[in-house]
């Protein structure tokens, strides 16, 4: 089957040796179908397998040559410096508490025995 497909349209792709899925090695690789919803899953599998390292690095090379767009307030999710600071205050406190103050020996040994 011939299917074409834009690069950026390719979400993830990895070597896969799965040899009950595919009898060959291969890159496995998610790509965005024709709406947003829609996910096709292919397998490329080049004519001599030795040459799955080279294909996977060419997908890895153009993933660096388009990366995807940066959208504004992206990345909040997973840093945000508010969030990070009341963490560290609050991990504080605790420590200050005495909660992350490490066993003493003979209360380790106690709970060895129990």
């Amino acid at each position: 089957k011939c299917r074409e497909w834009d690069f950026k349209s390719v979400l993830m792709h990895a070597i896969s040796k799965d040899m009950s899925v595919c009898p060959h090695p291969c890159i496995y690789a998610q790509i965005r179908g024709s709406n947003e919803d829609e996910l096709v899953e292919v397998r490329f599998i080049p004519p001599d397998s030795a040459q799955v390292s080279d294909l996977f690095a060419a997908f890895s090379k153009g993933a660096e040559l388009n990366p995807d767009p940066e959208e504004e307030g992206e990345g909040d999710f997973y840093f945000n410096e508010d969030e990070v600071e009341s963490g560290v205050e609050a991990t504080t406190q605790m420590a200050d508490q005495g909660q992350f103050n490490d066993v003493d020996e003979e209360d380790e040994d106690a709970m060895q025995e129990n």
